[in-house]
């Protein structure tokens, strides 16, 4: 722009040329503010075709000045407005033909215009002016311009100002430009393509809400894929509707256009009416639209006055949206036929056929002005960007887009499909199922079979590339099958070979494209290693499901998008490295191809949770997950501390997962999200640091921006070596809800830096819609996540430049168990409808676009800190992996192979990737995994009864005995070959805790992955540990008595049982609150460290999470009937869903209509028995509607009479409910009656009866209890306690007691009498623990502690110290036992002997150490210093060594003595100071100026010797002379004179006189000191010294 102020002489030459004009042209040049007369007459330029300089955005087009809308009090957005800062801009009108005319209407949006001209032409090239308009001042202008006859109007905008409206903006814009004439009257007929419909009164049924009124429909605004308001909805409801018009007045059409929200209708008519009362029908439809934008086009003209579409039936579920409303973005009215324009172009282009001769694909005509490009095609590699056709296997349908463009006006296509001819027939073996699906195959006859004797064979020109991928090939296929599989390098391949060779046959192939050829041998060839991995996934799928064989068959197998995602958030919960190794194999299973990790991030309620309450928010979780060298000046590191990965191992990880094909894409979130940057940096925050200002970097302080930049350079300085490697970059940038212009201008830079200096592909969260503004914001090779359509609408980032990748949270978040967003993927949704191309917000990017890069699901942590739910890993995994199946399926091809009930039977064949155990599934023949009894043991084994040969590994301070485990607390542990099994599971033990064992953490299993506990260290009671959550449930283990304990484990919920009765869980609904996923660790029965006190035995896990129970009634003989129930929706509904043994189905009573509680089940027990326990477990599916809360039960006989036996009020969770009878009843039939239920309803997952046990009294049989008693009583008599460690006196002596107790209780039960006997004998056993002697190992102790140690190596004696201390713990141990006391013995007596005696001389370094000791630092220059300290520190290490030799000693000595003689002390600059304060003190003024100058000169030279702190002596001393030379040269004034005579050694005239006598200033000792010298004499005393201690070691 040439600027927004006026000069004089423009204004002069402006007026001058407003003067000829009028002069010349007869034009009057007035300005009308009202458009009165012009009502009348008919605005030539209505929807006529515009042009101009440029358009400030896809919105504010010229078209939009002629459209007839004028919206200033609405959406504002029917206007044109040129680019920003543009100069002289012009729009043009262009009327069709020469038209007259003698009026113009100009709306302007803002009243900024300062100059501006209209100009008139025939040819839109030759220009005449006909009007001069100066400042405006009112925001409609209407302009008499005479007599005018041309074709093209322009307005010209020569001047205009950035502020008016108290808007600051620098653009004009116009809402319209109306041109009218004299002969101009309102024909009787609309001209052809005129919509008369257009800001017509119109009414409606009913609205949605007043967003979504009728007038919406016929105000030409169709935003489609931006907010979306400007439409008309119904209510929602299934009645019928409909959407009126009044014309005005009876007007003739014949074609209409419907702009539908969605297509869902399949039955509405138009209709028309003169009168509003009686309708006739002109078109009536019985199918659901073709397209969004639908054309009618009546084969005869009508005329009305009233124009209805009315729609009898309408469905809810389309488009991926469930909403019962009808909706219309616009309806319009068109007479003499709908006006072709480039939408219509577009949506009509025929695509010539392709024949098999067909090398290039030929492009669709168009009419004359348009132009058209080809976009791109679903299967690039058939048809590439170039239209170049490679010729498919067999016939394929391929896809197309193009884009036809007229002027600034462009349209897409519709998705045109057409077959290109394959080089096959399609006659063969069908094609195998894998996924994702094959893109092409064409089946031979026959199998190719792997046998023993196959072989994984390597082209030797591909050895280099391909040798890592064959060894994993190979270690997959062995994890596959159990075989082992050569791998070899050879060009000669043989029958049952795999054969892998990288060329360029197929370059249109790509990266990851392969052509596999399965025959006799298996041939895989492709331009890429990572294709060939690739291809590795496909033969392993297909074995894991076939075994050993492979149809044969040619396939020619390549992704759809190229970016094929998963992200996880780490940041909020720790997730160890492990893990994610897991994913990336996972992910390469099924050809996902990038892992966006993201690093660092905080919890989100920092104002709700923490400032909100008075607590800082910068005390909220947040953490960085990788090392990093940045502390902050507060001491706190970047660096997380509970869980992190080093730089190395990151590094690592991203190397590994390429061998994979999988791209690692580290993530760093900044300016939002950034509270761990801000906990080591306080300073960096944004404003007030507060709320969500805490988690938020301060992006308008350039210290900010390079720290963070710092922060990059850390992981992306050094290329391919660096942590990073040649990894894309994630710079996060999402959810920053500070300043948009300041957001703007820090995303712009940062992208930037990573892109253009660090030279990396370039990845973003997409947030520019909703973080809108004037600041530009680079897009060239950029990628950007679109995760929310409000906040970066895919549409505009598309036509910004930006490279998409599909991450719409509507469809593709996870935050698990958050009650927001999704717990789990909708896979069956996404796997029939969801395209990668294709937005929730209604956006479809042109299919083959190279800017629409693929699709990403995430997941995110945010349930951490005070939001906690207990998540863990494998949890994350149970989400994770059906979304990979279905991502991948929809990403690589296009899911087109199989239904989705076929896919999952897929998907759950080939499951887990070779060697991977994410779920810690154990491998075992039957449901029983592992089973100890502990009465069979084989050196220190003990026997696994399952059958599948886990015997027990190594015992350690634990002791099988009496056919149970001891653990004695502590280090105590039996070790087994599991170490972990995941849900579903059932661990079973009986257990009985030690009497004397206390209330401190007792350990029962241990693994790496958590802890099951005996006793919890802040409850007390049972519980369990893992993953930073510590878990209790609501039992106490009692002391001294045996307890049956069961673990049930479930995804989400882990139950405890005692004594095979329910007793509580880990839950979501229990009192916890949390997640009770929990996957048991079995590495070690017991602990290292805290282990359970106490016995175990029987020992059961089987791989089903069911308790046995004999009581419990088999649901399989049970039938059920109710008196409502919904009908089957596949996992809910029918009443037999309650006792099909799965928690995931559930009876529900119906919903519509829906029946009113009470209402009950019935259940025939198939059997008639005595029954005493009724338990209800609701729904489980994470819903809550239907959860009974009050109840009734009854019994019956015959199923006709029934009483009731029970009734009560349950709580509102998902718990197990178990209801309890007073007495056992008999019964055939239990009525179970719903009283009360959430929301009215009533819902169960499963009902389960119970048989009373047989309570019939037997005699118990005491004799071998008997029999024991009295052998202790043996014992006792014959004193063979005597020499028994106190420990087994004190347990036999209680076991005898509670033995007697037990005998003498006549309801003592099998199971009492049975424990007390096993106890007792336990302790005869331990009798054979006799005490040792002790006298020789005293003796011992106190000769070794009679020994010099300064005569011995600090290391022999550190050893001796610690066996002393050994021996006294013996010693003093009263129940040590004799093998004990004899090890300690041995082991002391070998510490003794080991003793080294220490000869080496260190007296000459530790006088030397002593000398440099005395020193005082800071007499010294620092640096000399420095290097004397290191030494120094050095000598004090070997003086302290007694273990170094006379070499260590001799060097130390060296060193140190060559450092002494390099130090030097500090220059002595207090002369010169002295000097110098003296100097500033004298008066000047009686001296001659140019002596005063000397002096000056000299006194700054000198003050500038003396600030600096490397000044040598040399140079202080110089400056101190020249200054006392300048001093003394001073000149005292005469009268009359300033001459001194010539004489420069004066006197002053106050008597002072300068010091002249410069040598008396020496330098202190080294100061100043040859050099050479100085290494003579370090020589001389270095080779002395050597000498000295040579000496000494002769001696």
């Amino acid at each position: 722009m040439r600027g927004l102020k006026k000069k004089k002489l423009i204004n002069l030459s402006l007026a001058m040329m407003l003067t000829f004009t009028m002069l010349t042209s007869n034009v009057s040049a007035y300005v009308y503010t009202n458009v009165e007369n012009a009502a009348e007459k008919v605005n030539l330029a209505l929807n006529k075709a515009a042009f101009a300089s440029s358009e400030e955005t896809s919105t504010f087009t010229a078209s939009k000045a002629t459209d007839g809308i004028i919206d200033r009090e609405s959406s504002k957005s029917s206007r044109w407005a040129c680019e920003r800062y543009e100069n002289s801009p012009w729009i043009v009108v262009d009327l069709g033909e020469k038209q007259s005319f003698n009026q113009i209407v100009i709306n302007w949006e803002r009243r900024n215009v300062n100059d501006y001209k209209i100009e008139i032409s025939d040819d839109s090239k030759s220009w005449t002016s006909i009007y001069i308009g100066e400042e405006s001042t009112e925001f409609v202008e209407n302009i008499n311009v005479g007599n005018q006859e041309a074709r093209y109007i322009k307005v010209t905008i020569n001047d205009y100002s950035a502020t008016s409206e108290g808007v600051t903006w620098e653009t004009v814009s116009i809402y319209e430009i109306e041109v009218y004439g004299d002969d101009s009257i309102v024909e009787t007929d609309p001209a052809p393509g005129v919509n008369v419909a257009l800001n017509k009164t119109a009414s409606a049924s009913s609205v949605e809400t007043t967003d979504f009124t009728a007038n919406k429909a016929f105000d030409g605004v169709v935003d489609r894929t931006a907010d979306k308001k400007s439409r008309w909805a119904s209510s929602v409801s299934s009645d019928p509707q409909w959407l009126k018009v009044d014309l005005g007045e009876v007007t003739k059409f014949d074609s209409f256009i419907i702009e539908w929200e969605r297509r869902n209708s399949n039955n509405y008519r138009i209709q028309v009416s003169d009168d509003d009362s009686t309708w006739t029908d002109v078109y009536v439809a019985n199918e659901y639209p073709e397209n969004f934008r639908e054309t009618i086009e009546l084969s005869e003209a009508v005329k009305a006055r009233y124009v209805r579409l009315y729609i009898n039936e309408h469905i809810a579920n389309s488009e991926g949206v469930n909403w019962n409303t009808v909706s219309v973005y616009e309806l319009q009215v068109y007479n003499g036929g709908i006006p072709k324009s480039v939408s219509d172009i577009a949506n009509s282009l025929i695509v010539p056929e392709i024949s098999s001769e067909d090398t290039v694909l030929t492009m669709p005509e168009i009419p004359e002005g348009f132009e058209i490009s080809f976009i791109g095609a679903d299967y690039e590699e058939v048809i590439d960007y170039d239209m170049s056709i490679h010729k498919p296997l067999v016939d394929t349908k391929v896809e197309l887009n193009f884009e036809v463009t007229n002027g600034s006006e462009k349209a897409t296509s519709p998705v045109i499909e057409i077959t290109v001819p394959g080089t096959n027939n399609t006659e063969g073996n069908a094609k195998p199922t894998v996924i994702p699906e094959l893109r092409e195959w064409a089946g031979k006859n026959g199998n190719f079979t792997i046998t023993n004797n196959s072989r994984i064979v390597v082209s030797p020109e591909s050895e280099s590339e391909l040798i890592e991928t064959a060894k994993v090939f190979a270690s997959d296929y062995k994890d596959l099958t159990g075989k082992d599989i050569e791998v070899i390098v050879s060009n000669t391949p043989k029958t049952g070979d795999l054969y892998l060779v990288l060329n360029s046959n197929y370059p249109e192939l790509r990266e990851e494209g392969y052509f596999m050829d399965i025959d006799d041998f298996v041939t895989v060839e492709a331009n890429d290693a990572q294709a060939i991995f690739l291809s590795t996934r496909t033969i392993l799928q297909i074995l894991k499901q076939n075994g050993d064989f492979i149809p044969k068959g040619l396939v020619r197998d390549y992704p759809q998008y190229d970016v094929r995602g998963f992200m996880l958030d780490v940041a909020r919960k720790p997730v160890s490295l492990d893990y994610l190794y897991e994913i990336v194999k996972t992910m390469s299973w099924y050809k996902m191809n990038d892992f966006q990790v993201h690093l660092n991030d905080n919890y989100i309620w920092l104002e709700r949770d923490y400032s909100a309450n008075g607590e800082d928010a910068k005390n909220a979780y947040a953490a960085f997950r990788l090392e990093s060298n940045d502390v902050g000046e507060n001491g706190v590191s970047l660096t997380a501390q509970d869980l992190s990965y080093s730089k190395e191992e990151f590094g690592n990880f991203i190397d590994e997962a390429k061998i994979y094909g999988v791209n690692i894409v580290p993530e760093f979130d900044t300016p939002g999200h950034a509270l761990a940057f801000v906990k080591a940096h306080p300073e960096y925050a944004y404003r007030n640091g507060q709320g969500e200002n805490a988690a938020m970097l301060d992006v308008s302080n350039p210290e900010v921006i390079e720290y963070i930049k710092g922060i990059y350079d850390e992981y992306l300085d050094g290329g391919e070596d660096s942590v990073f490697r040649d990894a894309t970059f994630h710079i996060g940038s999402d959810e920053f809800y500070g300043d948009a212009e300041e957001y703007r201008a820090y995303l712009d830079e940062m992208l930037r830096y990573v892109r253009d200096e660090k030279g990396r592909t370039t990845r973003v969260w997409g947030s520019l819609s909703h973080k809108s503004g004037s600041t530009p914001v680079t897009s060239e090779n950029i990628e950007m996540n679109i995760w929310n359509c409000g906040w970066a609408n895919p549409q505009a980032m598309y036509n910004q430049g930006y490279n998409l990748i599909n991450t719409d949270d509507a469809y593709l978040y996870i935050v698990p168990g958050a009650n927001y967003y999704m717990n789990y993927l909708n896979s069956q949704w996404l796997y029939n409808n969801w395209e990668v191309n294709k937005f929730s917000n209604g956006v479809v990017i042109p299919q083959g676009a190279k800017q629409m890069r693929g699709g990403m699901f995430a997941i995110w942590n945010d349930m951490i800190d005070k939001s906690s739910n207990g998540i863990v890993e494998y949890d994350l995994f149970d989400r994770t992996l059906p979304a990979i199946q279905v991502l991948s399926e929809k990403m690589w091809g296009e899911a087109e192979d199989k239904t989705y009930e076929e896919f999952k039977a897929v998907a759950d064949k080939v499951s887990l990737a070779p060697n991977t155990n994410p779920k810690y599934e154990v491998e075992s023949k039957t449901e029983k995994v592992l089973e100890y009894d502990f009465n069979n043991i084989n050196e220190n084994s003990v026997e696994d009864k399952s059958g599948n040969d886990y015997n027990s590994l190594d015992l350690n301070n634990s002791v099988v005995q009496g056919g149970s485990l001891r653990l004695n607390g502590g280090n105590s542990y039996l070790k087994t070959p599991i170490k972990n099994i995941g849900p579903n599971y059932s661990v079973s033990f009986s257990v009985n805790r030690s009497i004397d064992s206390d209330e401190s953490e007792q350990i029962l299993f241990e693994s790496p992955q958590g802890t099951f506990k005996a006793v919890q260290s802040e409850t007390g009671k049972v519980g369990f540990s893992r993953e930073g959550y510590n878990y209790s449930f609501n039992y106490t283990l009692p002391k001294g008595e045996w307890v049956d304990i069961t673990i049930i484990g479930k995804i989400n919920k882990t139950e405890l049982y005692i004594n095979g009765e329910y007793v509580d869980e880990i839950s979501k609904s229990s009192s916890e609150g949390k997640f009770g996923t929990f996957v048991f660790p079995l590495e070690t029965v017991g602990s290292e460290s805290n282990s359970f006190k106490g016995d175990i035995d029987n020992l059961t896990i089987t791989n089903v999470a069911t308790i046995y129970d004999e009581t419990l009634i088999p649901q399989s003989q049970m039938t059920i009937t109710a008196t409502s129930e919904h009908p089957n929706v596949g996992t809910e509904g029918l009443a037999r869903f309650a006792i099909d043994g799965d928690e995931g189905t559930i009876w529900h009573t119906k919903y519509s209509p829906k029946d009113e509680l009470p209402q009950s089940v019935t259940i025939n027990l198939g059997e008639t028995c005595k029954v005493d326990r009724f338990t209800y477990l609701p729904r489980q599916n994470g819903g809550t509607n239907g959860i009974i809360t009050k109840y009734a039960i009854y019994t019956s006989i015959d199923g006709e009479e029934f009483s009731k036996v029970s009734e009560g009020e349950f709580e509102n969770n998902i718990k197990l409910k178990t209801v309890k009878f007073n007495d056992s009843i008999e019964a055939n039939y239990i009525k179970f009656e719903a009283l009360e239920g959430v929301g009215g309803f009533a819902s169960a997952s499963e009902f389960n009866v119970y048989r009373a046990k047989d309570n019939t009294e037997t005699e118990v049989n005491k004799d071998s209890l008997r029999f024991a008693i009295d052998y202790a009583l043996e014992v006792i008599e014959s004193g063979d306690l005597e020499s028994v460690v106190p420990v087994v006196i004190k347990e036999f002596n209680e076991s005898l007691e509670e033995a007697k107790q037990v005998y003498e209780n006549s309801k003592a039960t099998e199971a009492e009498v049975d424990a007390a006997f096993k106890r007792l004998t336990n302790a005869i056993h331990m009798l054979e623990f006799k005490q040792g002697n002790k006298e020789v190992l005293k003796n011992l102790i106190n000769s070794a502690e009679a020994l010099d140690e300064n005569i011995y190596t600090s290391e022999s004696w550190i050893n001796l110290i610690e066996e002393i201390q050994k021996a006294k713990d013996v010693y003093n141990d009263e129940n040590a036992m004799q093998d004990e006391v004899d090890n300690a013995v041995e082991s002391l007596k070998a510490a003794i002997n080991n003793l080294v005696i220490n000869n080496v001389n260190k007296t000459e370094l530790q006088k030397l150490v002593d000398k440099i000791s005395s020193l005082n630092k800071d007499e010294y220059i620092e640096s000399t210093w420095s290097a004397l300290e290191s030494k120094l520190n050095n000598s004090i290490e070997v003086l302290n060594n007694s273990n170094a030799s006379q070499g260590e000693v001799d060097k130390a000595y060296n060193d140190l003595l060559v450092s002494y003689l390099g130090l030097r002390l500090k220059p002595d600059k207090s002369k010169l100071e002295d000097l110098i304060n003296k100097v500033k003190d004298m008066d000047l003024s009686k001296y001659t100026k140019e002596s005063v100058n000397n002096l000056k000169v000299a006194l700054a030279k000198a003050s500038e010797v003396l600030a600096n702190d490397k000044a040598t002596q040399k140079e202080i001393d110089k400056a101190a002379s020249e200054l006392e030379v300048a001093k003394a040269n001073l000149v005292t004034k005469t009268n009359g004179t300033n001459s001194s005579n010539g004489n420069s050694n004066n006197q002053s005239s106050n008597g002072d006189k300068g010091d002249t006598n410069l040598s008396s200033t020496l330098p202190k000792t080294g100061a100043i000191i040859s050099s050479t010298i100085i290494l003579v004499l370090a020589g001389v005393v270095i080779v002395i010294g050597i000498v000295m201690m040579k000496k000494k070691k002769i001696k």
